[in-house]
């Protein structure tokens, strides 16, 4: 936020716990990029780390040979200017210089995500929390990012720092989305009642700041938790306080739809479940497509699609065995969708491969989902229970799908995969 009020730098860092060391992941190159690119930004991030722990005269006698002159043509046009920052600034690092370097290096984490380079985004989002200490956005988007690769202990150290640091600079923001992101790495680990603990902190300080996109994520998170303990008409009411509180073109909407589609297609109504996620799939980026197509699978098997369920199938499948993120959940949906066809061989495979992912990743609504399936397959149920629910549905959902016409344009054409004869 601007104009925030000038704090005791040294108090401060001294209150908060240390940032983590470097993860073991990334001591060598990334993987996945070209390879020439790969050890540029791995060096650069190396070097910006090291230059900004260690003080002059040895910071001079250590950098003064490795000052790189090499063209640049190797590196993507987007992201060319922020790695000749980075390099200008290990060569004549000043510390007015560190915003603009920490400017750099969340540009160039943008750019990993958005590229399915999610280990790179983490690095360089840690290596900006590094050089700006006392940026709360910096430490929370490192948290995010660790929370996503499902390395909690990591990211609890980065989101408790960016609380404590955003309550310090009267960085309300930040400080609201840092509980959010607490509350979201309890929620993986199944732990609900930390998890709303944290989201109703988030919530009361997001409306005492007038933070309403931010009371609304609040709102949408706590519906997420009612969803997994089958408290729909609570969801449900959680879900129409956080549409009220949405901007109109905030970019999580998209992913609350697709939230609140799932709440709906656990209480039985497919057939609506499907109408909200073919809405919302094309206003989220290609990369983010893993869960969604899960659940989308799953809805087209409720509604009796069996061809777009064995097309998205095969699609996550094949993006399942690329990245792990959500992968889980997603194949634990084409189990049960399986489980309806009367297909248990094949659930049972499908449950056991999310099985093992939640374990590895430690994801808890995934572990106790693919247990429901598991036993179900185990009695050959195959039935499908419609939950009653203290409100008419069908009414609720136009007023959802008109907030999706109001958001931004797509984000890229979702093809073939969402197309029904």
């Amino acid at each position: 936020m601007n104009d925030r009020p000038v704090v005791n730098r040294i108090r401060l860092t001294k209150d908060i716990i240390p940032p983590p060391t470097w993860a073991s992941d990334e001591l060598m190159p990334p993987e996945g990029i070209d390879p020439e690119l790969a050890v540029e930004l791995w060096q650069r991030a190396r070097d910006v780390t090291l230059c900004n722990e260690i003080r002059e005269p040895l910071r001079i006698q250590l950098f003064a040979s490795r000052i790189d002159t090499t063209g640049l043509d190797h590196v993507p046009e987007s992201i060319r200017s922020d790695v000749q920052s980075l390099r200008k600034w290990i060569s004549v690092r000043q510390e007015a210089d560190a915003e603009d370097c920490g400017r750099s290096c969340a540009s160039i984490s943008r750019w990993a995500e958005s590229n399915g380079h999610l280990r790179l985004a983490r690095t360089y989002a840690e290596t900006w929390a590094t050089v700006n200490p006392l940026e709360a956005q910096a430490a929370a988007t490192a948290g995010g990012y660790c929370t996503r690769l499902a390395d909690y202990p990591r990211a609890e150290i980065w989101l408790q720092r960016a609380v404590r640091i955003g309550r310090a600079t009267k960085d309300w923001e930040w400080y609201i989305r840092g509980y959010l992101r607490l509350g979201i790495l309890r929620f993986n680990l199944g732990s609900y009642k930390p998890a709303r603990r944290f989201y109703a902190r988030a919530y009361r300080t997001a409306v005492w700041g007038g933070f309403d996109g931010l009371a609304g994520k609040a709102r949408h998170d706590m519906m997420t938790i009612c969803t997994d303990l089958n408290a729909f008409d609570i969801g449900v009411d959680y879900a129409l306080e956080a549409l009220q509180l949405y901007p109109a073109n905030d970019p999580v909407i998209p992913y609350f739809v697709h939230d609140l589609a799932f709440l709906l297609l656990q209480a039985g109504y497919f057939r609506l479940a499907k109408e909200l996620l073919s809405a919302a799939l094309e206003f989220i980026p290609d990369h983010r497509r893993l869960l969604i197509y899960g659940t989308l699978a799953r809805a087209a098997a409720g509604v009796g699609d069996r061809e777009q369920y064995e097309r998205l199938a095969l699609e996550v499948q094949r993006r399942a065995a690329i990245s792990d993120e959500g992968a889980a959940a997603a194949l634990v949906r084409l189990a049960d969708g399986a489980r309806q066809y009367g297909e248990w061989d094949r659930a049972e495979q499908l449950a056991g491969a999310a099985l093992a992912i939640a374990h590895k990743r430690h994801e808890g609504q995934p572990q106790r989902l693919s247990y429901l399936v598991l036993d179900r397959i185990s009695i050959r149920d195959g039935s499908v229970p419609i939950v009653p629910l203290r409100r008419e549905l069908a009414p609720l959902v136009p007023h959802f799908l008109g907030r999706l016409q109001r958001h931004s344009a797509p984000a890229t054409s979702a093809g073939a995969l969402t197309k029904t004869p």
